[in-house]
């Protein structure tokens, strides 16, 4: 009993001292930029899209980013304001410096937005919209609804499958 009161007491003392020490970042920390301060807007788009641990984009100089999430879709231009964004089924676009759209199929993901240009994407699945069959595609639609209707273990998946495919399916026949 009386090791355990002597412990409490050193552990409490070790970390009043930690935190004394954490806020001597306070005497230093950066002061807020004023409302009215000008601010420079950045030139150019600087784009970090992975999937898992693959990188399709890294560092890269684009025009524009547009992207699906939870709010909706969203267009990303340089100076764009301070986001982080849950991403969701559907195609992700990016305009490349040369003005080239490259459409992507995303199953979901979050997006970094921020202010001086830099946009980091990260997804569980970012395939190139051209390596889909529209064909293929569809009959895996068709399929996943009909699951869907059904009730059991599979329909869940199915709903998964039908929010993930409908999007695809839906740029695919617009392309």
């Amino acid at each position: 009993m009386f090791s355990r009161a002597l412990f409490s007491r050193t552990v409490v003392a070790r970390q009043a001292k930690s935190l004394v020490n954490g806020f001597d970042y306070c005497k230093t920390a950066p002061s807020d930029v004023s409302i009215t301060a000008n601010v420079e807007i950045p030139s150019e788009l600087k784009l970090t899209l992975t999937r898992q641990d693959e990188y399709l984009f890294a560092a890269a100089v684009v025009k524009s980013v547009n992207i699906n999430t939870a709010n909706g879709k969203m267009g990303v231009l340089p100076g764009h304001e301070y986001e982080i964004e849950k991403l969701t089924p559907g195609v992700l676009e990016v305009e490349t410096s040369e003005g080239k759209v490259e459409k992507y199929a995303v199953s979901g993901g979050f997006a970094h937005i921020n202010t001086d240009g830099n946009v980091d994407i990260q997804t569980a699945e970012c395939i190139p919209l051209s390596s889909f069959d529209l064909a293929a595609v569809e009959k895996e639609l068709a399929t996943a609804q009909e699951q869907a209707k059904v009730e059991g273990d599979g329909k869940i998946r199915a709903e998964i499958g039908v929010s993930v495919l409908e999007p695809l399916a839906e740029s695919l026949r617009s392309a």
